[in-house]
């Protein structure tokens, strides 16, 4: 018999898979999107309105979230970001995820994580 027990290979298998889940959290590929954008924060039960947006200048998207820079930390936690291809405009509803500052110092301001909750009627 080996150093673990039946039970603990099915522990240390189950560990390792969980490793590998926080490795690769991410469940659709992110691409590059360096594009300025409209954002509007959610503060209390209002929705915004037009004068609320905001341009930012968007990171990455995937199809279930987006990154974009800001100078400082956001103050809210639920946005709607205007997003724009050619003529089509799309209004979502998304959640701040994380917000962290480039490791290297390199670029001012804050890099804020989102993920979409809905798809909202403009």
């Amino acid at each position: 018999m080996g150093v673990f027990g039946e039970g603990q290979y099915f522990l240390a298998f189950c560990m390792v898979s969980h490793m590998d889940q926080l490795r690769q959290r991410r469940r659709t590929p992110r691409y590059a999107f360096p594009a300025v954008h409209w954002i509007a924060p959610i503060k209390g039960d209002e929705r915004p309105t037009p004068a609320d947006f905001i341009p930012v200048r968007c990171r990455d998207i995937s199809r279930s979230g987006f990154s974009f820079w800001l100078e400082e930390p956001p103050d809210f936690r639920e946005l709607v970001a205007r997003i724009q291809h050619g003529t089509e405009i799309l209004y979502v509803k998304a959640e701040v995820i994380h917000v962290t500052r480039p490791a290297d110092g390199s670029t001012p301001g804050v890099v804020v994580g989102c993920r979409f909750e809905e798809r909202i009627s403009g």
